[in-house]
């Protein structure tokens, strides 16, 4: 992730959200790709993932990108910890 990250210019936007247990927004639209990469290495893995949660959100993040929008997700595929029923983050 933190290549990803550094390898993109000063015209291209990140956003970095995390999901263990709850979603927070490490890094939204308003800050650089850098800051992304920096922030990247804070995230840990383990416990239930809220991954439906965060799937949601990140969407919603991406209605109002500019640009080309790309969603990267890395999960085992388990949600342990979303409020939101799995068939939301489809629509």
């Amino acid at each position: 992730m933190r290549t990803l990250f550094s390898s993109l210019g000063e015209e291209d936007r990140c956003a970095l959200l995390g999901f263990h247990r709850s979603v927070e927004l490490h890094v939204g639209w308003d800050a650089t790709c850098a800051d992304a990469a920096v922030a990247v290495q804070e995230l840990r893995p383990g416990g239930p993932a809220a991954l439906n949660n965060a799937l949601t959100l990140a969407f919603g993040l991406l209605a109002n990108a500019s640009g080309r929008p790309v969603l990267v997700v890395f999960t085992d595929g388990v949600d342990g910890a979303s409020w939101a029923r799995d068939t939301w983050p489809l629509f």
